[in-house]
């Protein structure tokens, strides 16, 4: 009787043991097939090219951009040498900063002295300005004509004048009810100025500049960068 007890307890401990040892190999499989898969997911995506984003591709066209400017032919200022000028300046008449955009053309080479070149162009500005309770906008264009002159390497030397139009108007802004909602209609004022500058190449086709007028309306100094082609 106590070695049939002694039996049926063997073999329950076996069933139990053997079940266990199942389990376990089970969840072992499991794990391993699991990792198995993460490990090909993985190895699959290092095969992959990265993928570029919008920042990056905007990067990229940037410094595209700058390549192709720097790769511009380099030359003096002369016949058919085309420039376009971006900048800011200051105008002490009316307390203000001016953005002009200017372009110029090279149309005879050696004007009277070798090396003495002349150009003819065009500008465009606007500014804005507050005076006496008076909220002011301001624009005006004009033709411009500088002789370009080349004394040391990269550093181009130009004296001439320019010549425009420019508008004024606006509205007040004060407490004054008599002036209340009262609009100043734009009105065209000329003027002429001689010009000074300089423009010193940082690299072919870009480089930066300042120009220097007497009365011209829309700057008494200004400064930018420039691009030629």
């Amino acid at each position: 009787m106590r070695c049939a007890i002694y039996d049926m307890r063997h073999k329950m401990c076996d069933k139990s043991q053997i079940a266990y040892r199942k389990s376990q190999i089970k969840k072992n499989l499991t794990s391993h097939i699991a990792y198995r898969k993460s490990f090909h997911i993985f190895a699959k995506n290092l095969k992959q090219p990265l993928k570029i984003t919008h920042m990056k591709k905007l990067c990229i066209i940037c410094a595209s951009l700058l390549v192709s400017i720097s790769a511009l032919q380099a030359q003096e200022f002369g016949k058919g040498t085309q420039t376009i000028k971006l900048g800011v300046g200051t105008n002490l008449n009316y307390w203000s900063v001016p953005f002009m955009v200017e372009y110029e053309i090279g149309i005879v080479n050696r004007l009277g002295i070798d090396g003495l070149n002349l150009g003819v162009g065009g500008y465009a500005g606007f500014f804005h300005y507050k005076k006496h309770d008076w909220v002011n906008n301001a624009f005006g264009f004009g033709p411009q004509c500088f002789a370009h002159y080349m004394p040391v390497d990269k550093l181009d030397v130009y004296l001439g004048t320019m010549i425009g139009v420019r508008f004024h108007g606006g509205k007040y802004s004060g407490n004054d009810h008599l002036f209340k909602n009262k609009k100043d209609p734009f009105k065209p004022h000329f003027s002429a100025s001689p010009v000074i500058g300089a423009r010193y190449k940082i690299s072919s086709g870009f480089g930066v500049y300042g120009n220097f007028a007497y009365d011209s309306g829309m700057y008494i100094s200004c400064a930018g960068v420039t691009f030629e082609f």
